[in-house]
């Protein structure tokens, strides 16, 4: 066959590949045995027929797959010691309790059913604890590992930031020379220069200290998501703040006002930033000169606002000085003469009313129905598209109201005396305590495997002294079947 179709200028892979509509490989066949079929669009349906599409694949043929193809291959009996890694996990669970179920009955499959041999890790932006979904998982995943932000740093300064051997010397003695001014940035503040950075403060030039925990609390504050602390967007941020000064002279520093630009398409998603405001502060420093020094103080002006209005203590307050620390970009010069000058750029904009002042602080100038939007639209965002924890937690509370008000009028009577059983809306994830109280179990199906709870009530029997309640996974109208045999409508 193999020739037939080389005489034809055909490739046997290419063929194989669309064996369904492949005219050339059914006349192959056919030429080879006629007897199979009457016509070539015959043998094509037989080809479908026998060589149906696989979507999905069961437990057994998963495990017998990788023993009986997979390893074959390359191992021949024996089974390798192998790690398998499922990178973002985390992130294609969500909040799907059927993904997770998947995903559990895998990892007892991978662990269970090749000799000890398979290593499995998942790897998601939060530790397994601080998301519900996953906390059943804990049992499976048995070695948590997380990435904290000392290891983040780590990471950041072994391959963005490392220098050459031969640059360490010149650049340490550059930095010694510059430290009145590397202490003086953000002093008297929760980011300010500390003895043990001066261990770090090769290492993490063209940042300083400062700017590098300024950041760090500027991407917590600014991603309502949770996802601007990730390794990967941090070393993107560096690596774009780098590259602004990496043709410019040893003493060049990053700005911390550098992250506005880097993070302003996610202000203004999330809601925090005003298209107004931005359109503002983009069109000044569009500009260049004196006018660009006015945009970026208005964007030092609104980093410094979300800070203090969001995390207490850091001893941050929106003032000249501080402005002025936030936008200072050369250790080669003395910084007093650029200070000035933004002071005096300050009172501009405040003749301007750009800027507000209040006491000794400077606030951005807005009107009051856009704050009462942004901090609206910031919420709903936060709400809509990182709170599923939290939307959790808020369809929890709403199930247990509304089973407590469609049963307040029930009575549950006992025995020959008819006396009155109190029973309890029970909502947590272990099974309450039945001996001396009568409970309605509610479980949802955001948070639990429906097959699997049938079989765990199934597994209770009828005789079990517990109720059950599922509500079923769906936007549209619920209901709620316990375990006594009769319906009770929910609408969730």
């Amino acid at each position: 066959m193999l020739a037939i179709l080389e005489s034809g200028g055909k490739n046997l892979k290419t063929e194989i590949e669309r064996i369904f509509v492949s005219t050339s490989l059914a006349k192959a066949v056919l030429q080879m045995k006629p007897e199979m079929a009457d016509s070539e669009a015959k043998l094509l349906e037989l080809f479908r027929a026998q060589f149906a599409r696989v979507e999905t694949i069961g437990r057994e043929d998963f495990v017998k797959t990788i023993r009986e193809e997979i390893l074959p291959l390359s191992f021949g009996d024996k089974i390798p010691c192998t790690i398998i890694i499922l990178d973002e996990v985390q992130q294609f669970i969500g909040q799907d309790s059927n993904l997770a179920f998947d995903v559990q009955l895998l990892a007892e499959d991978l662990c269970s059913r090749f000799d000890g041999k398979f290593l499995l890790a998942g790897t998601g932006q939060n530790a397994l604890t601080d998301t519900p979904i996953l906390q059943k998982l804990m049992a499976r995943f048995r070695v948590p590992i997380q990435l904290t932000n000392t290891d983040i740093q780590t990471v950041i300064r072994k391959t963005i930031l490392d220098k050459k051997p031969t640059a360490i010397t010149p650049l340490n003695t550059k930095l010694e020379a510059s430290a009145g001014e590397i202490s003086r940035n953000l002093e008297g503040t929760v980011f300010g220069y500390l003895t043990e950075d001066k261990n770090t403060l090769v290492a993490d030039y063209p940042l300083l200290p400062s700017t590098r925990k300024f950041w760090y609390k500027v991407l917590q504050v600014v991603d309502v998501a949770g996802t601007s602390g990730q390794l990967r967007n941090q070393l993107r941020l560096i690596d774009d703040s780098i590259k602004t000064i990496a043709e410019k002279e040893v003493g060049q520093i990053v700005p911390a006002d550098f992250i506005f630009t880097q993070t302003r398409a996610d202000l203004i998603q999330a809601g925090l930033l005003l298209n107004d405001t931005s359109n503002l502060i983009q069109g000044k420093k569009a500009q260049g000169g004196d006018v660009e020094i006015e945009g970026r103080i208005l964007s030092a002006v609104f980093l410094l606002d979300q800070i203090t209005s969001n995390i207490s203590d850091t001893g941050l307050k929106s003032n000249e000085n501080t402005i002025a620390d936030l936008l200072i970009d050369n250790l080669n010069t003395n910084s007093d003469a650029f200070r000035t000058k933004v002071k005096g750029l300050i009172k501009q904009l405040v003749d301007e009313k750009v800027l507000m002042p209040i006491n000794d602080e400077y606030k951005l100038q807005t009107k009051i129905g856009a704050e009462w939007e942004q901090e609206f639209t910031k919420q709903y965002i936060k709400l809509n598209n990182s709170g599923d924890d939290q939307i959790q937690s808020l369809r929890r509370e709403k199930m247990v109201a509304h089973f407590k008000d469609k049963t307040k009028g029930i009575s549950v009577t006992h025995g020959t005396s008819r006396m009155v059983r109190d029973f309890e809306l029970w909502d947590k994830d272990t099974e309450p305590n039945s001996e001396h109280k009568l409970n309605l179990w509610i479980r949802d199906g955001w948070f639990e495997n429906e097959s699997s709870v049938e079989n765990e009530i199934r597994a209770a029997g009828n005789n079990a002294p517990l109720a059950y309640a599922f509500v079923k996974n769906s936007e549209t109208r619920n209901y709620v079947r316990r375990s006594s045999n009769f319906w009770l409508p929910a609408y969730l």
